[in-house]
């Protein structure tokens, strides 16, 4: 049985001469999950410990949160009034329902929250479902119309994009579907994931993409829209790189057509990545022009060339090349200085590929890019250990930026014939040294793994490929430094399905979305290798603590 509390949340216009109105908002709680990968479910709520709910609302115009705590049998709950805004105005506020255990002041051991917007110029009612979630805890998504179904991608996906809107929307981009016997099929095709349904919505006609594309990046600009760049697709009979950008335009919910709108990078790039500067630049770095392999060869020949996209110009900008060529690379921007960390990934040494142990660093200005040097030379750290298909996230440790770099392959090859690893160093540029070991992956060395951050001072590394076994992973490591001390922990609760070469994406509400990638083998004779599941982790942060 689904349980499920009504809360009434009543409102009052903040503008006295506007007159009194009121917004009613039935949340509706959804405790109970979708069968895991064992076909059990999990009624949350069915722990006898579980004695509170904690309604906490904050979000835009709110100097402090509105908070009622209620017993868990209340049935119901009202919560104080809250200040609407002008008439046109919409404000973004977060539903958070906290399950605590013993006691209205115990541990809270389940989280469950909403972006909802409100407005002046709509009373209501409105119906918010929420799922709560044990923390720390892997879920497949649900439909919360039908909690006890699962919700999937309209399509198997790998090497795909999903990139948070700030309406709370994920918007899914290309990837490819890898069939039972390693066969690819590129997808011209974008869905968007709603986390307050639960449901996955395909684009189509005119609002789908152009292109099909595969090994692209997709980075939100500051105005809400995203920007789809680079990446791969198949023609001729061979692997052909992208110049051809795409814009999602999520007022429009649809990818825009026209010239205008689809801006052409200065050179052909996939397995790249792109970040985006403290200024609003898209800077574009690595990868490779041809991804196919040379006869004879192992890899592809990386590049060593950026170039960044301008908002305001809506053109691409050649920038400087890095002190050597990478592809497959990790990417984390320091906010403070506009610096993009570029670490690891493969290089040429000779004429050979090989893995690379360099840190090499860019700088913006807010109009250009430059790459940053000390003494007259590119300013260059080094890795431990040589690495490509690594996952790097940034961290606020002790109150300053730093980048954690987690996992990665040795070896060039396949991801079937290279050797993982399991180390995660830091970069620190005020450390000494400033390239520090931390800790190891406790659930295994791997590569083409994800990195996503739950809070400022914690980044979390799921799944990823152990080639020396060699299985897909469902493991997952947080790092954590909220005072400048690292903590690797391994999550005891796993994915449900191992996956690698899958995106994870931070939710408004804190939880991370992971979706798609390669499974380590059909599910069902016949099956496609890789994945239409997604599933939903909730972290433990510092707002369960």
């Amino acid at each position: 049985m689904v349980r499920r509390l009504r809360v009434l949340l009543a409102g009052l216009l903040l503008a006295a001469a506007c007159g009194e109105g009121t917004l009613r908002v039935n949340v509706q709680l959804l405790t109970k999950s979708c069968p895991n990968k064992d076909g059990q479910t999990q009624d949350v709520l069915a722990d006898p410990k579980i004695t509170h709910l904690e309604f906490v609302i904050s979000g835009d115009g709110l100097d402090s949160p509105i908070t009622t705590v209620v017993s868990r049998d209340a049935g119901e709950a009202s919560i104080p009034e809250i200040p609407l805004g002008q008439p046109g105005e919409v404000l973004n506020r977060l539903i958070e329902v906290r399950a605590h255990f013993d006691g209205a002041g115990g541990p809270v051991v389940a989280l469950g929250s909403s972006v909802v917007q409100m407005s002046s110029d709509n009373p209501g009612p409105i119906t918010v479902p929420i799922f709560l979630r044990p923390i720390q805890s892997f879920q497949y998504t649900a439909r919360a119309e039908s909690p006890e179904t699962c919700s999937v991608m309209t399509k198997a996906r790998m090497g795909h994009t999903a990139t948070a809107l700030k309406d709370g929307r994920v918007l899914v981009v290309g990837g490819a579907e890898i069939d039972s016997l390693g066969g690819r099929t590129v997808h011209k095709s974008a869905e968007i994931f709603d986390p307050r349904t639960g449901t996955f919505t395909v684009l189509e006609g005119d609002a789908a993409p152009l292109l099909p594309r595969v090994f692209h990046t997709a980075t939100l600009l500051p105005d809400g829209r995203v920007l789809v760049a680079g990446g791969e697709a198949d023609g001729d009979g061979k692997k052909q790189a992208l110049r051809p950008a795409e814009i999602f335009d999520p007022v429009q919910n649809a990818f825009l057509k026209g010239q205008e709108n689809t801006p052409t990078a200065n050179i052909a790039r996939t397995r790249h990545t792109a970040s985006l500067t403290t200024g609003g630049l898209v800077v574009l770095v690595g990868g490779y022009t041809d991804p196919t392999v040379p006869a004879g060869g192992t890899s592809p020949i990386p590049v060593a060339t950026t170039e960044f996209y301008d908002p305001a110009k809506n053109r691409f900008f050649l920038g400087p090349d890095l002190p050597e060529p990478k592809a497959e690379h990790c990417a984390a921007t320091i906010t403070g200085d506009s610096v993009i960390v570029v670490a690891g990934g493969k290089t040429l040494d000779g004429t050979s590929v090989a893995a690379s142990d360099t840190i090499h660093f860019l700088r913006s200005d807010g109009a250009s890019i430059t790459v940053l040097t000390q003494g007259g030379a590119p300013l260059t750290h080094t890795l431990s250990t040589a690495r490509y298909g690594l996952a790097c996230g940034r961290v606020t440790s002790g109150g300053k930026e730093t980048v954690v770099f987690a996992g990665g392959f040795t070896t060039v090859g396949d991801f079937g014939s290279a050797s993982a690893h399991a180390g995660i160093e830091r970069f620190d540029p005020a450390g000494q040294p400033a390239v520090e070991e931390i800790g190891q992956l406790a659930g295994g060395a791997r590569g083409n793994l994800c990195a996503v951050k739950t809070d400022d001072s914690t980044v979390v590394f799921m799944g990823g490929f152990n080639a020396d076994d060699p299985v897909a992973s469902a493991s997952a490591d947080s790092v954590s430094s909220p005072d400048g001390t690292f903590q690797v922990q391994n999550i005891r609760s796993k994915m449900n399905d191992p996956r690698f070469q899958h995106a994870c994406t931070r939710l408004p509400d804190g939880t991370i979305l992971v979706t798609g990638g390669w499974y380590s083998e059909p599910r069902q004779p016949g099956d496609p290798l890789s994945l239409k599941t997604a599933e939903i982790y909730t972290p433990i942060t510092l707002r369960t603590q």
